[in-house]
């Protein structure tokens, strides 16, 4: 019968700590999910400054404007995720919220046939 109750026991701490576990895990997963969302972001912005140097780089030594790239990679640092900068072929920035992203996506999307815009609607 002692046998019986200490099996039980070690049972219940086993099924305790495995919880505990699991929502380590979540946890854990849950960072995950945001420093890879965080990484990306700057990953981003990255990108865009070395595509506008390129684009400096490779422009006419007259008609660059030193000043005007400066503020250009300042404009790209200091954006927000919501503003969603992007450097345009010619090195212009290019400024979409996210609600105007999620528009013309959604806009692209019924042109393709690839969604019915009454499936959007709330009853």
């Amino acid at each position: 019968d002692d046998h019986l109750t200490d099996a039980v026991l070690a049972d219940a701490q086993l099924m305790k700590k495995n919880a505990e576990q699991e929502a380590k895990i979540q946890v854990l997963e849950q960072n995950m999910l945001e420093i890879e969302t965080e990484r990306d972001f700057y990953f981003e912005k990255l990108r865009d400054v070395e595509i506008l140097l390129q684009i400096y780089k490779e422009a006419d030594p007259e008609s660059s404007d030193p000043e005007a790239m400066v503020e250009k990679v300042f404009k790209i640092l200091y954006a927000t995720a919501e503003e969603q900068i992007t450097v345009g072929d010619d090195g212009e920035i290019v400024t979409k919220s996210a609600e105007d992203s999620l528009l013309a996506d959604l806009a692209e999307d019924e042109l393709k046939g690839e969604l019915n815009m009454d499936d959007l609607r709330v009853d």
